[in-house]
């Protein structure tokens, strides 16, 4: 098989299952840049662009599933998850999205599974731990609950939205003196900026 034949069987390799993000808008430059490149003839420079072109569409992908999921509109999650290439759907980004879905549909065991592997992969992930709180929190698991909103917080020690979040929580769960020290905080948090007024929605 010819070098050219072997780029091409790449480049359309490459096109159709990370090409989504931007072909799915009607970006249709990187295909021009790489028919240009393979009608002059620069096979190897077409070859090293089609990965770069990967690698920067993998990237866009992993930032929709983030974003899409820290939304909560479940329609847009289950969109930009379906549209998710297959060398995603090992990400921390992709699970994150699948357990904010489960979350949504009130599928907590699904979503507590799928934050527990983000966790693995990247145990600073303050977001599954947040989330995992909540799950923890909907299925009367105080204890477990409890714990995971302190790790979301060692991380994260001045989130304003978790600080509210855990308050509330401990109020719920009657835990007085946690919930003081995280009231006292969050006025602390405030206190420093002048023209903050606390806001619990």
């Amino acid at each position: 098989m010819s070098y050219k034949k072997i780029f091409l069987l790449l480049a359309c390799f490459s096109i159709f299952f990370c090409g989504q993000s931007f072909a799915s808008l009607g970006d249709k430059t990187h295909e021009y840049i790489m028919e240009t490149m393979i009608g002059s003839g620069l096979y190897k420079s077409a070859i090293e662009y089609s990965h770069t072109f990967t690698n920067h569409s993998d990237n866009i992908m992993k930032m929709n599933l983030k974003s899409a999921a820290l939304s909560l509109d479940k329609p847009l999650i289950e969109r930009i998850l379906s549209s998710a290439p297959v060398s995603l759907m090992n990400s921390n980004e992709y699970f994150f999205a699948e357990g904010v879905k489960y979350y949504l549909d009130g599928n907590y065991s699904q979503s507590i599974g799928a934050f527990s592997i983000c966790i693995d992969k990247d145990p600073l992930d303050v977001y599954s731990w947040y989330y995992m709180a909540k799950d923890y929190e909907l299925r009367n698991d105080y204890n477990s609950a409890n714990y995971a909103y302190q790790k979301a917080l060692s991380i994260e020690p001045n989130n304003i939205g978790i600080l509210k979040s855990y308050a509330k929580f401990l109020e719920l769960a009657g835990l007085t003196d946690q919930y003081n020290i995280v009231i006292k905080h969050i006025r602390h948090i405030y206190s420093r900026g002048s023209n903050l007024e606390i806001s619990w929605n």
